[in-house]
């Protein structure tokens, strides 16, 4: 019984020194048992986590006849790793001889399940800081006289829902690590950095006054411009607030922090959402060139439709971005010399849905998001992504259908050359009805 039973046993005499073990002891210490010749109970510990203090109270409680059950690191004699044990030690008498026997049992895997949860309760698996449960703990620890002045501060990711929207959760993920990690980098050691909500970070400074606080949030918005911009230009608007009184609440200081933020977030939004568009309209392929000269064009075809000044600004903003969902899509693809495959055809045609999408996220090109989405239908209902056709496609989307058309035929392409103004009139009229309006491209051509 005493070889066969799952748990490793030693025996030892009252002093510690071992008197014998079972084969379950001898194979989970790795050990043989001329090895543990002269080896006692002192010598079976790891002192990195021990409280080796407390061994002479244990030994000396089992001694007089108290059983101890505690949780201990040993250690194996050969090379010293160590491994967590539950020790059960008892008295026990054999042959009229008083001597205590260690019940042991390996619950190394079970510390690390137990670690692994207690880890996942207090961090974000995805960017590997705290997370609020965390810091609503720590809050608490941390909110002492000892610790004034206590500085909280409130970050918020801008787009992060437009680069979901454009290009994909795995680069909103991606996104949120690249703000873990400038946080970290602007931050103290000691200071206390916790993903608060899907993209609201917190911070807590102790000892830490409102000007050095600021002077944080300086360092976050300075590391946020040298931040490569991908896939978007990083943003984060943030608002801090001081407790400097004991009789200050610090949930009211967490309120006056998130109101701040809020504050700076309305202040610099217009600023903020145009910097991001800009970052993206570099990535869409469209130069200068090509956008100024649609837009000259548009201008003399809303003139002969008696357009007012309102819908021609919709327009031009409208040819502005028309290709916007095209920066989520890789470079490789756009710049391929030779024909698409079918696979990357409708990773391209994904293109106006994505535009539109990131339209739709900001006020300020809200009201284009339909001519975005629908700037590939074709007048016979052949097109994408919706097949709508004749009039159903908004108006705007078909004036820009005929100037992007005419536009790619005139310019070199990666994968074609240009062609001349007149060719591309006659393809043009040869498409009317079908892929264009046929009304427009006779208005289009006569403007030409």
């Amino acid at each position: 019984m005493f070889d066969s039973i799952y748990d490793a046993i030693i025996i030892h005499d009252i002093e510690g020194n071992i008197l014998d073990v079972n084969e379950k002891m001898l194979d989970m210490y790795q050990v043989t048992r001329e090895e543990l010749k002269g080896y006692t109970i002192v010598d079976d510990y790891s002192s990195e986590d021990n409280p080796f203090h407390l061994l002479p109270s244990i030994w000396s409680k089992v001694v007089d006849g108290e059983p101890q059950f505690f949780e201990w690191n040993a250690r194996r004699p050969r090379d010293k790793s160590a491994f967590n044990v539950e020790v059960y030690l008892k008295k026990i008498p054999i042959k009229n001889k008083d001597v205590i026997m260690a019940t042991i049992r390996d619950i190394s895997e079970r510390k690390q399940t137990e670690n692994m949860i207690r880890h996942l309760s207090y961090y974000d698996k995805l960017t590997g800081l705290h997370n609020r449960a965390y810091f609503e703990e720590e809050l608490k620890r941390l909110d002492k006289r000892y610790n004034l002045p206590l500085s909280i501060i409130i970050a918020d990711v801008n787009g992060l829902k437009l680069t979901n929207d454009a290009f994909g959760h795995l680069a909103g993920d991606n996104l949120l690590k690249k703000v873990a990690e400038i946080l970290r980098q602007a931050c103290r050691k000691v200071d206390t950095i916790a993903r608060w909500g899907g993209d609201e970070f917190a911070i807590i400074l102790t000892n830490t006054d409102a000007s050095v606080t600021d002077e944080v949030c300086q360092r976050i918005q300075e590391q946020c411009n040298q931040a490569d911009p991908q896939p978007i230009t990083m943003s984060l608007a943030t608002g801090s607030a001081t407790k400097t009184e004991m009789r200050e609440d610090i949930l009211d200081i967490i309120k006056k922090a998130e109101a701040n933020m809020y504050s700076n977030k309305l202040r610099n939004g217009s600023q903020i959402r145009k910097k991001i568009m800009n970052s993206l309209l570099k990535k869409q392929r469209h130069n200068k060139h090509n956008t100024d000269r649609m837009i000259a064009l548009a201008r003399k075809i809303a003139e002969k439709l008696d357009m007012d000044d309102t819908e021609i600004e919709s327009l031009e903003l409208l040819i502005t971005l028309h290709d916007i969902g095209k920066a989520s899509i890789a470079d490789e693809i756009l710049s391929k010399p030779g024909p698409l495959t079918q696979e990357e055809t409708n990773i391209v045609r994904k293109h106006s849905e994505i535009g539109f999408r990131i339209a739709s996220t900001y006020p300020d090109y809200a009201h284009i998001a339909d001519g975005i989405l629908a700037h590939h239908e074709w007048w016979d209902g052949s097109g994408y992504p919706r097949q709508f056709k004749g009039e159903e496609i908004p108006l705007m989307s078909r004036i820009v259908a005929i100037l992007e058309a005419y536009d790619v035929m005139t310019e070199d392409q990666p994968y074609k050359k240009a062609i001349s103004n007149d060719e591309a009139i006659e393809e043009l009229k040869r498409c009317a009805g079908t892929q264009f309006d046929p009304n427009l491209v006779e208005l289009f051509v006569k403007i030409i």
